[in-house]
């Protein structure tokens, strides 16, 4: 019995570690919250966590950004290769439309530099 309960603790530690690693699936209109502690992806002196979403080619999408901790933060798109909304120091909520020049499974990274982290945030993506 107590094998059991020791394998099990074990496998319960080893999800938690692994559950904060990939990108996240999200829907349209869902109110997204998080907190950038770590960066799951190669982003230099950015950390940040990867959201993917399925989006329209030409359609366009309303971006509501909040920084809850008064931390730089911005969502960065890497198929454009661009930011599509940054919330800065003196601006904590920020709202954008962005069209997407191709449809499909789109990689959004919430990003904060390194010298921000721990950085609280909130954001939405609606079909405008």
């Amino acid at each position: 019995m107590k094998l059991l309960v020791f394998v099990l603790v074990g496998l319960m530690a080893v999800l938690l570690a692994c559950g904060d690693d990939g990108p996240i699936e999200i829907e349209l209109g869902q109110l997204v919250s998080g907190v950038i502690t770590k960066s799951d992806a190669d982003d230099g002196e950015w950390k940040s966590k990867t959201y993917l979403i399925e989006v329209i080619e030409g359609v366009p999408y309303y971006f509501e950004l909040i920084s809850t901790g008064g931390a730089i933060i911005r969502i960065w798109s890497a198929d454009e290769n661009d930011n599509i909304v940054e919330a800065s120091l003196t601006e904590n909520t920020l709202n954008a439309t962005h069209t997407f020049s191709v449809g499909g499974t789109k990689e959004l990274f919430l990003q904060s530099p390194a010298s921000h982290v721990p950085s609280p945030f909130r954001f939405r993506v609606s079909e405008r």
